[in-house]
């Protein structure tokens, strides 16, 4: 199809085109209008905190953890785990320490819930497994440097059991038995705390959950003092500056609002719109243009003539009489030129056999014209008189 094609096929189809774009227009107005609403701060943004509490044993050290929290490898994991940047999860998530009640704090701050609570518990869990795991790889470093070490004693045992071999000296045999005694007994010993190392039981936690995180709204003011504690003295301005640059850090990427979100569901609409049309009229199987009933029928049109509109569908009258400018006249008078042309080249086809024949069918012809046009003549008078 071409592309006035299509331009007439939507023009036909105009209320099917604008029936979708309106329904999309309304999704998109729906889809803000129905989004779930939130506080707003008095800096202007909504904001929200989550706190997950840790429960840590005496021998933990709390401040070291509260700093392996934001930093290092727990920040990574948490970005593998919800997608992100590590730096930006650990810049809106602090970790406090508790000692006096061996308490760890780790509180998230975000411009969704959702993603304040997820973030806050991911910090948790994912410090609790790097404790668990360097706890373990501890435990295997030490087994590893017995086992070292216990290859260093073959080693020596060995190299005593050659050079005794070598000595022919009968006094000095009992100093390498004692060697040998000595290494043996050490040997014995390290054997038996490789054993005792990895017959320990797996490593217990040294934190653990006491409650899982839970949003609620907080100020602008307020998280800037918790993330940065140097800015409890600053001014109300000063932080609400400190706040709107950490919530371009914090906060996701900005919702459309009422007016963009219409008008990009007016355009997606009107998009589908228009292909509904053009795939409803590719399914169509009716005849409506020139060129589809050529390729139907296998014949030329010789004219067409236009629909005709409502009124003139109500009223009882012959347009080719009564509005003989019309188009509709103008196409009856190019249909009859084109069948009488028509009618006279098959006359001539059919009497090319002889030259006589097609004179005399020629007079004929013409006598058949002239005789009805004096008929008519004559019926005219008769009529007038």
């Amino acid at each position: 199809m071409e592309l006035t094609a299509y331009l007439r096929v939507i023009r036909r189809r105009w209320r099917l085109v604008m029936a979708v774009a309106l329904l999309g227009a309304l999704a998109g107005a729906g889809s803000y209008l129905l989004q779930p609403k939130q506080s707003v701060t008095e800096a202007g943004s909504t904001y929200y905190k989550a706190t997950h509490t840790l429960l840590g044993t005496k021998e933990v050290n709390l401040s070291q953890v509260a700093a392996i929290t934001t930093t290092g490898d727990v920040p990574r994991r948490v970005a593998d785990r919800l997608g992100g940047s590590p730096g930006l999860l650990a810049s809106s998530t602090v970790a406090v320490p508790v000692p006096q009640a061996n308490l760890l704090q780790i509180t998230s701050f975000s411009t969704d819930p959702s993603r304040a609570a997820q973030s806050a518990d991911a910090f948790a869990e994912e410090l609790v497994r790097y404790q668990t795991e360097v706890q373990d790889r501890t435990k295997q470093a030490a087994i590893d440097a017995l086992e070292q070490r216990r290859e260093g004693l073959r080693a020596a045992y060995e190299e005593v059991l050659r050079e005794g071999s070598e000595q022919t000296d009968p006094s000095r045999q009992d100093e390498y038995r004692q060697r040998k005694d000595d290494l043996v007994r050490q040997g014995q010993e390290i054997e038996k705390q490789i054993e005792a190392a990895k017959n320990q039981p797996p490593s217990a936690a040294t934190l653990t959950s006491l409650s899982t995180a839970d949003p609620q709204p907080t100020t602008a003011q307020a998280m800037t003092q918790a993330l940065d504690p140097q800015s409890a003295g600053k001014s109300s301005a000063s932080s609400a500056s400190d706040a709107s640059a950490l919530d371009s850090q914090v906060r996701p990427a900005k919702q459309l609002g009422l007016v963009p979100r219409a008008g990009l569901g007016l355009g997606i609409g009107l998009l589908l719109g228009i292909g509904l049309t053009i795939l409803i009229e590719r399914l169509d199987p009716r005849i409506r243009t020139k060129e589809q009933a050529e390729v139907a029928y296998g014949w030329p049109v010789i004219a067409e003539v236009p629909p005709l509109t409502r009124r003139q569908q109500k009223e009882a009258e012959v347009l080719v009489f009564t509005e003989p400018r019309s188009r509709t006249a103008e196409a009856f008078r190019v249909l009859r030129s084109a069948v009488l042309f028509a009618s006279y080249t098959g006359l001539d086809e059919g009497t090319s056999a002889g030259p006589s024949n097609g004179r005399a069918d020629t007079r004929n012809g013409n006598g058949r014209a002239a005789s009805g046009a004096a008929d008519g003549r004559a019926n005219g008078a008769s009529r007038q008189e």
